[in-house]
């Protein structure tokens, strides 16, 4: 996953995360536990791409392999 400027802002900087996480919105849960504020950030200016495609649906599910 990589999330640049909220990696910036929220997460020191660092770029790529490794998460497991279900869905998109359990993915953003995860990384605001690490950077608190992220995911309000996130829902309110980001569009998320999972394996190269522009995600609709926050809730869809996520395999082990779906790159964000």
């Amino acid at each position: 996953m990589v999330m640049p400027p909220f990696c910036d802002q929220f997460l020191g900087g660092s770029r790529d995360f490794a998460v497991e996480a279900g869905t998109i919105l359990a993915l953003l849960r995860a990384l605001d536990r690490e950077g608190p504020g992220l995911a309000a950030e996130a829902e309110a200016r980001a569009a998320v791409a999972v394996d190269g495609v522009v995600a609709t649906d926050w809730t869809m599910p996520l395999s082990a392999e779906s790159e964000v």
